[in-house]
C-alpha cells in the first residue's frame, strides 16, 4: 500500500503558481498508481476566503485522482474550515471531506485502512474536539 502526501505550506504570490504546479505533480503520481490514497491534511487555501478560481483550481487535480478511483481524504485546516464547497468536492464518491470527528475506512489493496481525523478547530480546542467525540461516537 503506498500513500501520497499531498502539502501546501506557502504564502506568497509568486510560490503560488509554483505551489499549484507541485500540488498538481504529487497527485498525478497518486494517479499514476505511485499511491493508493490521497490525505491532504489542512490548508488546502492561503485564505479563510479563496476565491473561485482558487477553489477550481485545488478541486480539478483532487477529483482527477478521485476519478482514477483512488480515495482522497481533506482535513480541512483554519485557512478553509468553512470555505470547501460541498457542491465541488463532496459530490464525487471517492472525495472525503472531514466535517468532524470521524474514522474513515478504506479497503486498499487487501488490506483495512481507518484513518481517524478531525478538522481545524478554533479556541478551546481540547474542550471542542470532546464534545464533538462523543457527539459522532455515542459515548
Amino acid at each position: 500500500m503506498r500513500i501520497t502526501a499531498a502539502s501546501t505550506p506557502s504564502n506568497s504570490a509568486t510560490a503560488s503558481f509554483r505551489l499549484a504546479q507541485s500540488f498538481a505533480r504529487v497527485l498525478d503520481r497518486a494517479s499514476a498508481g505511485t499511491g493508493d490514497l490521497v490525505i491532504h491534511a489542512g490548508d488546502l487555501f492561503d485564505a479563510s476566503r479563496p476565491s473561485s478560481l482558487a477553489l477550481a483550481a485545488a478541486a480539478e487535480p483532487l477529483l482527477k485522482v478521485a476519478a482514477d478511483d483512488i480515495p482522497v481524504v481533506v482535513v480541512p485546516g483554519n485557512h478553509e474550515r468553512l470555505a470547501i464547497p460541498a457542491t465541488l468536492l463532496l459530490s464525487h464518491r471517492n472525495v472525503h471531506v472531514v466535517t468532524g470527528p470521524c474514522t474513515l475506512t478504506f479497503a486498499l489493496r487487501g488490506t483495512n485502512v481507518a484513518i481517524s481525523a478531525f478538522p481545524c478547530l478554533r479556541r478551546e480546542a481540547a474542550k471542542k474536539f470532546s464534545q464533538l467525540w462523543r457527539t459522532r461516537v455515542g459515548r
